[in-house]
């Protein structure tokens, strides 16, 4: 996506259904609880969004609190690998 990701008129323009979605775009909380809002009605059942610098302070609590239920009142699986060079 080119643009500001947080616009919720962004995922008018985009393919129905992904099978994987990776979010990498501004990592302050804000835009990330955004980015996944605005994106997860776009994923087909089994799909994965994978999120980038999980390690980083804001990402992380946004990971936690949707992990927790704290996003869309629904606790989620979340799976955590961390990878770094």
């Amino acid at each position: 996506i080119y643009g500001d990701s947080s616009n919720p008129h962004i995922g008018k323009s985009l393919e129905p259904e992904y099978d994987c979605i990776f979010i990498d775009g501004n990592h302050t909380y804000e835009y990330v609880m955004n980015d996944y809002l605005n994106l997860r009605g776009r994923t087909r059942p089994g799909s994965i969004i994978g999120f980038h610098d999980i390690l980083s302070f804001e990402v992380k609590q946004f990971i936690d609190d949707l992990e927790a239920g704290k996003i869309d009142k629904r606790p989620k699986k979340i799976h955590r690998i961390c990878h770094s060079i």
